[in-house]
């Protein structure tokens, strides 16, 4: 669990993250995951590779935006967090719904996002999780995303 302060907890999870690779099959999917807190963002790509995704790690919505641009092979998923500096979840998600139309899109936020329906539509977002999160909802709204 991620908790409260930033710090990662791999010893609340273990039991979830066995119940979760026991019912999900991964087939690899590629995932870009964007968040500006850097323990953050390593503590919830080795949730990620340990759910037996193939993870790409950005620290800004800018690098992510280029790592886009650059890959040699299409991503399956962007999860990002939306408190960012410089540009927003929000407003990356928007971005990159306008280039790749077709790339689904999970938010991530420690505060509570009153955001309507129809403004995650126009951004892409499928769906969005608050932290802390608990890793098996996690790994059930990925899964629900991915199809």
């Amino acid at each position: 669990m991620i908790q409260a302060d930033n710090r990662f907890d791999e010893s609340q999870e273990l039991s979830s993250l066995a119940l979760s690779q026991t019912f999900r099959a991964r087939k690899g999917e590629r995932v870009l995951l964007v968040d500006d807190d850097l323990l953050v963002l390593k503590s919830t790509g080795r949730i990620l590779v340990r759910l037996g995704y193939r993870v790409t790690e950005c620290h800004s919505a800018a690098i992510a935006l280029d790592t886009f641009e650059n890959a040699s092979e299409p991503f399956d998923l962007m999860i990002t967090d939306q408190v960012m500096p410089r540009m927003t979840g929000l407003e990356l998600s928007e971005i990159v719904h306008e280039q790749w139309p077709e790339l689904p899109i999970l938010l991530m936020s420690s505060s509570i996002l009153d955001l309507r329906p129809e403004v995650f539509c126009r951004s892409g977002i499928q769906t969005y999780i608050e932290k802390p999160f608990v890793i098996l909802e996690f790994d059930e709204r990925i899964r629900l995303v991915l199809g």
